[in-house]
């Protein structure tokens, strides 16, 4: 048996797939290849298959992690030819390798951001003085109800602003781990409030690469 580490992107009509979609996806994908891959025992059995940092609905992504278990040894790149004939529309395996890295190596998720505004170039001034501000503080609730305030500024490693044409573009790094994740939306939505401009709709979010602590590539 032998863990294997997938890479994919999810694009297009795909990000409206829920993470449960996305497993039910796979699993078929899997079944389709031929390949004889691990299940869980159990009562209720499935196929194993575990994300690093699921994406939230409604993003895009060119580099997601999955990995999975086949009881033979296998041709990675024919397994990955397989895959793709068999996973719908704008989900694509770009590669395959054993895992590098354990997934508590995950440290960020490096962002893009795109919005469309009429004066682009002060959108981009105002981002950058709302994110050098000492803190940056958003309320959250629990699933309990309890509403509690929080400093994002710590989540953020690095930013930079692109302005084309009427078009912002921001990349951004921001931490994601097993303990916190700083959704790009709720830092979209913040800044809205702290700019009192008005709250412009999100053209595309796109995450562009999963990173370890260190901020390099995850593998």
């Amino acid at each position: 048996m032998e863990t294997i580490r997938l890479f994919y992107e999810k694009k297009g009509i795909a990000k409206y797939l829920s993470h449960l979609d996305i497993m039910r996806c796979f699993t078929r994908a899997v079944k389709i290849t031929g390949y004889k891959a691990w299940y869980t025992e159990g009562f209720n059995p499935h196929l194993y298959l575990m994300f690093a940092s699921p994406l939230s609905l409604g993003f895009e992504s060119n580099y997601e992690v999955v990995d999975l278990r086949l009881d033979e040894s296998s041709d990675l790149n024919d397994f990955v030819s397989r895959m793709n004939m068999a996973l719908p529309d704008g989900i694509h395996v770009n590669s395959a390798s054993k895992a590098v890295m354990s997934y508590k190596d995950v440290g960020y998720s490096s962002w893009r951001i795109l919005i469309n505004v009429d004066d682009a170039v002060t959108v981009k001034k105002t981002i950058l003085e709302y994110v050098d501000q000492k803190e940056i503080l958003i309320s959250r609730s629990s699933k309990r109800g309890v509403v509690r305030t929080e400093d994002i500024k710590q989540y953020i490693r690095k930013i930079s602003i692109e302005c084309i044409d009427s078009t912002v573009i921001i990349y951004a790094d921001f931490t994601t781990n097993t303990s916190v994740s700083l959704n790009p939306q709720v830092f979209m939505e913040n800044f809205w409030v702290y700019s009192e401009m008005k709250n412009i709709p999100l053209v595309k979010i796109t995450r562009d690469a999963l990173l370890d602590n260190k901020g390099n590539l995850f593998k």
